[in-house]
């Protein structure tokens, strides 16, 4: 078979932008601190390429649709291509931000003078180059090798023999999916598209072959038993009829005679059909004003994220402002520098949590986590570690999987997910891999507790904060 040639749009247009545009020091050439882009950027538009040190291909593109305050204001890019990217002026003339609308923290752009070499040559789609770029974008973005016991170098050097120029399309997911199996990273997805899959809004839900890992669990659970578990709060402890919100994805309602609120938070996305994080905002806010209007007789409040898979950032700071009375840092997030030879982090970006303006839970409560919470479950857990009175833990370990993913390709259109950030507390201390652990240990919910209809961490709750 002949080797397909991805042409990597042309750039020398690139360079008449800068010249049209030069009263604005934002056009120009640059290249992301960490997360692997090389971007153009004008007044109308920006085209973005994925780079590692083997490969430059075309990712997305945004074009210009407003300005709010100092920041150019565009529409496109990133997965679903229609997200909201802004660019601000930086700490100099070499220097820009980027910010995202579903990311709270910025990305810094550097300015260069001329693309990277790699960008002004064809990319082959081959089974040699496709194996090369995968290798090297987790190389160089992956932050826990060292964490999961990888060798990343000692993999490359047992597969890359393997990959011939027969190796078939399959073969060669089955060669990727053995190097990826020992992460065990919920947040690493291989996606295998069929020829030709559009590449709109709809191409992530047509997947041909997925590879998405988690960690060993010894008892996984599906959402069957994820309802089961919620049946069994609802009826067995909570008095009256629960409250459900943003399409049931976070519910409330009281216990012991009303002493003891409830707060379910199911996920911190899909709070709309369409899962658009504006309107999912308005949502979440509405939620809590309906919510916390309910809490000022409470004697405690449990909150419970065992089932909670993760969600959007946005929606974390929002929940976890309703129980704050003062500023305090929430995390921290600092994404690694794009380089195959030494871990290294950017500067930290601190996420600060501001106590809402409407009604708020100020009074002792107890976190619920497991083995399942996930993602945005875990950065709300690190967002509550700063509130005093302090939030006490019941359960278990969080998954240990924080980052927001990086989203690339490879040249024969296949789709890579991984994560390449830390989130850190105020004192630096990462959970990554490990995850969050519990104050006090309570085994998971198990199906022999479904047979006796029985919550062990949330009798645990209760007893805590019913005690005098």
């Amino acid at each position: 078979m002949r080797a397909r040639l991805l042409v990597v749009p042309v750039l020398s247009i690139a360079f008449a932008w800068v010249g049209a545009c030069a009263e604005d020091n934002r056009a120009g050439l640059w290249k992301s601190e960490g997360y692997g882009l090389f971007l153009r950027i004008d007044s109308s538009r920006i085209v973005a390429s994925e780079i590692t040190s083997v490969s430059c291909l075309p990712a997305w593109n945004a074009a210009r649709v407003s300005d709010k305050g100092n920041g150019w204001v565009f529409q496109g890019g990133f997965a679903s291509g229609d997200e909201v990217i802004r660019i601000y002026p930086g700490s100099s003339s070499n220097t820009a931000v980027l910010r995202r609308s579903d990311d709270m923290a910025a990305m810094i752009l550097h300015r260069v003078s001329s693309p990277p070499p790699l960008c002004m040559r064809p990319v082959q789609d081959t089974p040699l180059a496709n194996y090369d770029v995968f290798w090297a974008t987790f190389a160089e973005n992956y932050p826990f090798f060292g964490l999961h016991g990888v060798d990343w170098n000692a993999v490359g050097r047992k597969f890359r023999p393997l990959i011939t120029s027969k190796t078939s399309p399959d073969e060669l997911f089955s060669i990727f999916s053995q190097m990826l199996e020992p992460l065990r990273d919920a947040h690493v997805v291989l996606d295998v598209f069929p020829p030709g899959t559009p590449r709109g809004k709809d191409w992530l839900k047509t997947p041909l072959r997925e590879l998405w890992l988690h960690k060993p669990d010894p008892e996984p659970f599906e959402d069957a038993d994820f309802d089961r578990a919620n049946e069994i709060i609802e009826s067995r402890y909570i008095e009256g009829k629960v409250q459900a919100f943003c399409r049931g994805q976070v519910r409330f309602g009281l216990m012991q005679g009303g002493q003891v609120g409830y707060l379910g938070v199911l996920s911190f996305h899909q709070y709309t059909a369409d899962d658009d994080l504006p309107a999912g905002l308005a949502c979440i806010r509405a939620a809590g004003d309906a919510i916390f209007a309910k809490t000022g007789a409470v004697k405690g409040l449990v909150i419970d994220v065992r089932s909670n898979g993760g969600g959007e950032d946005a929606f974390v700071l929002e929940l976890a402002s309703r129980l704050a009375d003062q500023r305090y840092l929430a995390f921290g997030k600092q994404a690694r520098i794009t380089s195959a030879k030494k871990v290294r982090f950017t500067s930290r970006d601190s996420i600060f949590l501001e106590p809402s303006g409407g009604p708020r839970y100020l009074g002792e409560a107890v976190l619920l986590t497991g083995r399942h919470s996930a993602s945005a479950a875990e950065t709300f857990t690190m967002a509550l570690m700063g509130r005093r009175p302090q939030i006490c833990r019941i359960g278990e370990s969080t998954q240990g999987v924080f980052s927001d993913v990086l989203d690339r390709r490879l040249p024969n259109g296949w789709r890579l997910v991984l994560p390449n950030e830390i989130y850190v507390t105020a004192g630096g201390k990462s959970f990554a891999v490990s995850g969050v652990p519990p104050d006090v240990a309570v085994a998971g919910f198990s199906r022999t507790d479904f047979s006796s209809e029985r919550d062990p961490a949330l009798e645990k709750a209760l007893a805590l904060l019913t005690s005098d």
